[in-house]
């Protein structure tokens, strides 16, 4: 059956939200704070983004066979639906997991309290110097390096939209893959607790690019 490709997903996805509704009632975190609706939101523009994009393709194949675009339509729909609920499903697990791990990520302070500033502030000055002599040499370059910073959003949005597309193993290895990444790194967020050096006085938020200004400012306030 073609939603079984999705049970490891789901798996993984049911385990995540567990864990931070757990996280939640038990420290007591407002949940409010969470953004539900901003997050459905997004999720909703990949979903329609994948299927949009999808039917074009087929469309421009239809054109290019130059068949009779709604007989084809007809003819192909019943055998697409379950292709298509098989992509929404996948699409709605792999959200429903990223915002519970957002959430978990919203939360480490409340479980552990940040520790970890000093030693990573330590590795940092010994791997590359002074950060701050770094980013005064290259104000003229921070709005780029902003764009760069944000360019990892449109990257992660476009990459699991093109992988959803296939219908092969490797792309559900991939979306596994994926996923224990962010699961991984997530633990690893939670044993290093650390603010970072925007918010310990170590780095004058003022020479960061300001797309980076506007995070901080965002994490500051959680």
């Amino acid at each position: 059956m073609i939603f079984r490709r999705w049970i490891p997903v789901a798996a993984l996805t049911v385990a995540a939200l567990f864990m931070a509704l757990t996280v939640a009632i038990a420290t007591g975190y407002p949940m409010r704070d969470f953004d539900f609706k901003g997050r459905f939101l997004l999720i909703s523009a990949v979903v329609f983004l994948i299927w949009s994009t999808q039917f074009l393709v087929y469309f421009f194949r239809l054109w290019r066979a130059k068949a009779e675009p709604l007989e084809t339509m007809r003819a192909d729909w019943q055998k697409a639906l379950p292709t298509i609920l098989s992509g929404t499903v996948g699409v709605l697990l792999i959200g429903t997991y990223l915002y519970s791990l957002s959430a978990l990520k919203f939360m480490i302070t409340a479980v552990i309290p940040f520790w970890a500033d000093a030693p990573l502030l330590a590795f940092d000055r010994a791997l590359i110097g002074d950060v701050q002599i770094i980013a005064r040499e290259l104000q003229t370059s921070m709005p780029a390096i902003g764009w760069f910073y944000w360019s990892w959003h449109f990257i992660n949005i476009i990459g699991m939209t093109w992988v959803l597309h296939w219908q092969s193993e490797d792309g559900r290895r991939l979306v596994l893959a994926f996923m224990l990444t962010w699961g991984i790194g997530m633990t690893f967020a939670y044993l290093g607790s650390s603010a970072g050096p925007l918010f310990t006085g170590a780095y004058d938020p003022a020479l960061a690019p300001h797309r980076v200004q506007w995070m901080s400012e965002a994490l500051w306030k959680n």
